[in-house]
């Protein structure tokens, strides 16, 4: 996902301040992502499906008073190549 950020920055398909927060485990992790993404002011979030299950990061980033305005997008990696 990194490597996809990056080159997505090198290409001009995202903004240059565009970030990546890793893993979430819990709801408290989850949270803290939500306030630094709300501070960030950030137009839009993707949430990578591998990313979300334990922390409960949807619903947390869906229902923060800032972030509830913000386009949510919630994605689906396959890491198997055929």
């Amino acid at each position: 996902m990194r490597a996809l950020v990056d080159k997505l920055k090198q290409e001009d398909g995202i903004a240059p301040d565009s970030f990546v927060i890793d893993h979430l485990d819990k709801p408290t992790e989850a949270l803290d992502a939500a306030d630094r993404l709300a501070e960030a002011q950030v137009d839009a979030i993707l949430i990578v499906n591998i990313a979300f299950p334990n922390g409960q990061v949807f619903l947390t980033v869906a229902t923060h008073p800032w972030l509830a305005k913000v386009p949510i997008a919630v994605a689906a990696l396959s890491l198997i190549h055929i």
